[in-house]
């Protein structure tokens, strides 16, 4: 009977101080209110269930206004912070915090188990009983507050801070330039596709037109820093006599992970000079943890058995590339060297090749290269397929 008494107490001062929440009454005196309707009721209860008097009533609403805290506070957390589904997912992962909930829930029910046997039984269990909610009383006050402490993992800290602590603690202006510098890195691309369209071959000048469709999926690896990216197009092309521009940028269009536009350059284009070819700077903005989406089409006149070389301006994870042709003519040799690997390809009229998968590139090396080559007796000019 003790152990249901404590259970509808336990309850019932929980739905009470959660209803006083959503009744508005969060000032000094809505609290009292709340308080005093609660003892009362909490007495009533016990005194006439197991005769319990004030002092039981006392520990029991403590208890409920503990939970019923909690859920108040859950509540607003869940409504600015994560989901319940995504914190249950990293509360699951972390072993530690799952022994602790663990222990205390196991505690909590013997200490309900040992309640029942010292009203029931005498000599032992009476002592015993009041040793263990002693014990256990002092652990939720002090041991509670220094397991949550010892479980806390610096990643979860602000970034500013993980940055000091990677710096034994440092602090001053020049770790702030530090951190800085970070920021500006903390970007890297998923997945990077690139597709080389051969459209047209001169034979006569030994080049060929091609145009290029680059797609990037840019992300934001540190979660809690918003910072500006930029986007750069630099490209020197092949010297290919008669040709003035050699090329040009046509579009570049920047959309955030919900579609939304954020940047175009296109109508008109921008040309690709010989010698100076082009080099181009745009800022954009990334949030937290952002995922943003970067396409860029331009095209150009290459020489024949000249190197096309293609390294990435940030480390990416995954970089896809295909080289078709569409243009008629005689055939062609296609050499890739991916990673000091070369790779010979026919390429016909029609052809499509796809060059290996390159994993994990750093800016400092190059994804791949390839060049065209044809035979001495090729000549004319290779125009569109019909």
């Amino acid at each position: 009977m003790l152990t249901v008494a404590l259970l509808l107490v336990v309850v019932l001062s929980a739905g009470i101080f959660i209803s006083g929440h959503f009744l508005g009454l969060r000032q000094a005196v809505g609290i009292l209110v709340v308080a005093a309707v609660s003892s009362s009721a909490l007495q009533f209860v016990l005194s006439h269930i197991s005769g319990q008097g004030w002092g039981f009533a006392a520990m029991a609403l403590v208890v409920g206004v503990v939970l019923g805290g909690g859920a108040v506070s859950l509540r607003r957390f869940f409504a600015v912070g994560p989901r319940p589904r995504e914190v249950l997912r990293e509360f699951w992962r972390d072993k530690r915090k799952l022994v602790v909930v663990a222990a205390c829930a196991a505690a909590a029910i013997l200490t309900l188990f040992f309640a029942q046997l010292s009203v029931e039984k005498a000599l032992f269990w009476p002592g015993f009983y009041q040793s263990w909610t002693a014990g256990f009383v002092a652990f939720m006050l002090f041991g509670v507050a220094t397991t949550v402490a010892s479980l806390a993992k610096p990643e979860d800290d602000d970034f500013d801070r993980r940055v000091r602590i990677l710096f034994g603690g440092q602090t001053g202006r020049h770790i702030d330039y530090i951190a800085g510098a970070v920021a500006k890195v903390g970007y890297y691309a998923d997945l990077i596709e690139r597709v080389y369209c051969i459209e047209q071959m001169d034979f006569t000048q030994d080049c060929y037109l091609m145009s290029v469709s680059h797609r990037a999926s840019i992300r934001h690896y540190i979660r809690d820093v918003a910072s500006t990216e930029f986007l750069e197009f630099s490209y020197v092309p092949d010297l290919v006599p008669g040709q003035n521009p050699v090329g040009h940028l046509i579009s570049v269009t920047v959309t955030g992970a919900d579609g939304v536009v954020r940047k175009k350059v296109g109508a008109a284009g921008l040309p690709i000079l010989p010698q100076a070819g082009i080099d181009e700077k745009w800022s954009i903005d990334i949030g937290k943890g952002e995922t943003i989406n970067v396409e860029v089409k331009f095209r150009v006149w290459c020489k024949l058995g000249e190197n096309e070389v293609f390294d990435p301006a940030r480390f990416a994870k995954k970089i896809e590339t295909k080289i078709e042709r569409t243009c008629n003519g005689p055939d062609v040799t296609l050499k890739c060297k991916v990673r000091g690997v070369e790779i010979v390809y026919p390429l016909s009229s029609g052809g499509v090749v796809k060059i290996p998968v390159v994993d994990d590139c750093s800016p400092e090396e190059n994804a791949y290269s390839f060049r065209l080559e044809v035979s001495s007796s090729a000549s004319g000019v290779a125009s569109a397929l019909p």
